[in-house]
């Protein structure tokens, strides 16, 4: 009589290692030009070249470089497929201009929210959020976003910007404007709540 057959031994267990956070590509790949833009690593020439840079026609070296960065040596190769270079000059060319005070992680510092929080005109949010990502008419858009947080010394969260910016598709286009239209209104009325509480 056959004997039955035995179970598999069992696989050994692999050793415990931490649990680390889901990979996050965009938010490292902006991060990754934040640290490059700040830090003036492509030198005071390279920093003013992004500022003037033609996003339906990036032409300055340093703009090359940063995107083989991003895709390369920063292995974010799907953020920065092709077909997303216009989108990649409007953020460099958007944190350029607000250099030194461009770029800060977390929720406090979302798009909609620092808006909000700095009193951007509804009108002019919207104009942001109507146009199609990719065209002169959102350069232009986020180029006035930039400006006027520059002018303000007021950093912004750049992850949320370049979704908006990067987006090809329409679930991905809709995903990004919702964010940025709810921390928006959800910061404006807590602030029109509480002028309304203060006597």
């Amino acid at each position: 009589m056959d004997s039955p057959p035995m179970d598999p031994a069992p696989l050994p267990m692999p050793a415990s290692t931490p649990d680390r956070p889901p990979a996050r590509p965009l938010e490292d790949a902006v991060a990754l030009l934040a640290r490059r833009i700040g830090d003036r690593a492509i030198g005071t020439g390279g920093v003013a070249r992004l500022r003037r840079l033609d996003p339906m026609a990036p032409a300055a070296p340093e703009f090359w470089r940063l995107l083989a960065e991003i895709a390369e040596g920063s292995g974010h190769t799907g953020v920065a497929a092709e077909g997303t270079e216009r989108g990649w000059a409007m953020v460099m060319a958007g944190m350029a201009r607000m250099a030194p005070n461009h770029h800060r992680r977390g929720g406090a510092f979302a798009p909609g929210r620092v808006l909000a929080a700095t009193g951007y005109a509804e009108p002019r949010l919207l104009r942001l959020l109507r146009v199609e990502p990719g065209t002169p008419a959102f350069a232009d858009a986020l180029r006035a976003v930039a400006a006027w947080l520059a002018v303000r010394g007021q950093p912004v969260d750049w992850t949320g910007l370049a979704a908006l910016a990067l987006a090809r598709h329409e679930d991905a286009v809709e995903t990004a404007r919702r964010s940025i239209a709810r921390d928006y209104y959800t910061a404006a009325d807590h602030a029109a709540r509480e002028d309304a509480a203060t006597p």
